[in-house]
């Protein structure tokens, strides 16, 4: 007679024990754990597991090491010949990374710098790269980066079709003929691969001759020998459109510009190798412009003259060295001017008799000229830079934007007179020392 569930032993399982050791044919092992066996760890993870930002961040710092600085922790962990944990520590460091360097990083690093060593002496820009990557034609690549730096030897422009058509030219050269037409995707690796970029070539030095300058130099050297450093002064002005409103800067989206006045102003500067400034002089449009409210430009304290173009011209320029000249008759101080070739440029009828004039010779002004070497940029600088200011502090007072870029003259040469005033002595004295037309022994004494 079967027993009723009341009648059951105390002993008996439960039933889901018994379903369970239904499902399995093999009776389940107790394990029992050693007090002194450590438990094993586990380093498998689940490949549908998201990485952690920990682990994220240690492998873009990995990747985004350049391979010069690779090469570098390479060197400094053979030489000192010590463990590759206190390498990682050492460079994890000085290099302020986020997550420390792996030993594994070191062994792959120490394998393939045999291949960067390489690499790199045969193309310099390889160092600031993060990775290597092959070219499918090596050769033709080599050839066209000799092409292409023989080319900038010569000052030439070369652009991208020019680049994909002398590519096509070399593989010919090569005998390969089953060459794709070259998209933008090969030029933007190239350029990625070499270190070409676009640049943008600036003002006339490039025209020079180096063996003219150096004669020319030579020339200035001993026509200032002699003169005393804070008697030797250079010369020149430039042009401001002074509402010139930007046509660049930061958008969400494409947009389009706005038409701005081309309303100019001229400034002429003068400095001497001590880094003395002269007082500015401007030369505007207007005889009276209506910003002046009747005042007189003396009385505001600006040098002012005014021409039909707002240009220098040569009665301007000679009555402005008549006044100089003068000035130096009370001290009876003999000075030395540099100028360009301008055709403005020149002498009162009457001859000067304190200041010497020499003028530069054609198309040196870009190498010779101390003022050329970064002065007058720094004063377009200096007032860009205080006009947009102006520019974000009305626009932040009237909350208008419309006519913020409005500007009257007078207020144009005040800007511009700070930005002349905010040029260092040190910056001018630089300046002197690039052109390289003074007297060696002159030269080494500032």
């Amino acid at each position: 007679m079967l027993p009723t569930p009341s009648q059951h032993p105390p002993e008996t399982p439960p039933r889901a024990s018994v379903s369970s050791s239904r499902c399995s044919p093999k009776k389940s092992k107790t394990t029992t754990k050693s007090p002194h066996k450590k438990p094993r760890k586990s380093y498998r993870r689940c490949s549908s597991t998201p990485l952690s930002p920990v682990v994220k961040a240690d492998v873009q710092h990995c990747t985004r090491l350049s391979i010069g600085t690779k090469l570098t922790i390479v060197k400094d962990h053979l030489c000192m010949g010590c463990k590759q944990e206190v390498t990682t520590a050492k460079w994890s460091r000085r290099l302020n990374l986020a997550c420390p360097i792996t030993q594994r990083c070191i062994s792959d690093w120490v394998r393939d710098s045999p291949k960067w060593k390489t690499h790199t002496e045969e193309n310099l820009y390889t160092i600031s790269r993060h990775r290597m990557t092959s070219a499918a034609l090596p050769q033709v690549e080599r050839l066209l980066l000799q092409w292409l730096e023989q080319q900038r030897s010569l000052k030439m422009v070369v652009s991208g079709p020019i680049l994909c058509s002398r590519l096509q030219y070399f593989a010919k050269q090569l005998g390969i003929e089953d060459i794709e037409e070259p998209l933008e995707g090969w030029l933007t690796r190239f350029k990625a691969r070499y270190g070409v970029k676009a640049y943008v070539f600036h003002g006339e030095a490039g025209s020079i001759d180096p063996a003219s300058v150096n004669t020319e130099r030579r020339r200035l050297h001993v026509e200032l020998d002699g003169y005393r450093p804070e008697d030797i002064f250079n010369a020149d002005e430039t042009g401001f459109w002074y509402k010139r409103i930007p046509n660049r800067g930061l958008s969400t989206g494409p947009q389009q510009g706005r038409k701005w006045s081309k309303a100019r102003v001229t400034l002429l500067v003068a400095v001497n190798v001590t880094g003395t400034k002269c007082q500015e002089v401007f030369v505007g449009k207007s005889a009276h412009p209506r910003c002046f409210n009747g005042v007189d430009a003396a009385e505001l304290g600006f040098h002012y003259y005014h021409n039909d173009t707002a240009w220098m011209n040569s009665e301007i320029y000679a009555l402005w060295l008549q006044e100089w000249d003068t000035k130096l008759a009370w001290s009876q101080r003999n000075i030395v001017l540099l100028q360009d070739g301008f055709a403005g440029h020149e002498e009162p009828e009457g001859g000067l008799k304190y200041i010497h004039i020499v003028t530069l010779a054609l198309n040196m002004t870009s190498k010779v000229q101390p003022l050329d070497q970064g002065i007058i940029n720094t004063i377009k600088k200096g007032y860009t830079r205080r006009f947009m200011q102006r520019v974000i502090d009305h626009a932040d007072a009237s909350n208008d934007w419309r006519n913020v870029y409005h500007i009257e003259l007078l207020e144009a040469m005040e800007l511009l007179t700070e930005a002349w005033l905010d040029v260092t002595r040190q910056a001018i004295i630089r300046c002197w020392r690039k052109s390289g037309i003074l007297p060696p022994n002159m030269s080494n004494k500032l």
